[in-house]
């Protein structure tokens, strides 16, 4: 585990934006990361780094955030949530994969959703929290055993 820490002293660029030095303090959440380090010509390099799981953000300066996202936060610069994130009533259009052999089974879906009430729609929120959680707790696992398979 990892708890990276910063003071932004220089320019920092990001996709071709510039950032002049705040000289903030940016403490990042406790990470658990994976790495893989293999021998190259007699010297030990980083083949694979893999960011698991955020641990606990409670210190961090980044609202919960790691890496890049956790910085441009801390510097008052945050990205644009994905299209995912953002809580709409209906998926803009241009979010439907066509090619999704599911589609037409998510969108009876999320009609059926539509017509429920409130307390339904929390209910059904719960439900897929719950069982968002329990496939972290398997991407979790399989993270921790993926370097013991090479």
């Amino acid at each position: 585990m990892i708890e990276p820490t910063c003071t932004h002293t220089g320019v920092f660029e990001f996709l071709r934006e510039k950032f002049e030095p705040t000289y903030k303090y940016i403490r990042l959440p406790v990470e658990w990361l994976t790495l893989t380090i293999s021998l190259v010509s007699g010297r030990h390099k980083i083949a694979f780094i893999s960011s698991n799981k955020i641990i606990d953000s409670t210190s961090a300066s980044t609202s919960g955030l790691g890496g890049i996202p956790g910085i441009l936060m801390a510097l008052g610069r945050p990205l644009a949530p994905p299209v995912t994130d953002m809580l709409a009533p209906v998926p803009p259009l241009t979010a439907v994969d066509t090619k999704d052999p599911n589609l037409k089974l998510r969108m009876q879906v999320l009609k059926q959703v539509s017509k429920g009430s409130q307390q339904e729609r929390d209910h059904l929120r719960e439900r897929v929290l719950r069982q968002q959680d329990e496939l972290q707790r398997h991407l979790d696992y399989l993270a921790a055993i993926r370097n013991y398979c090479t």
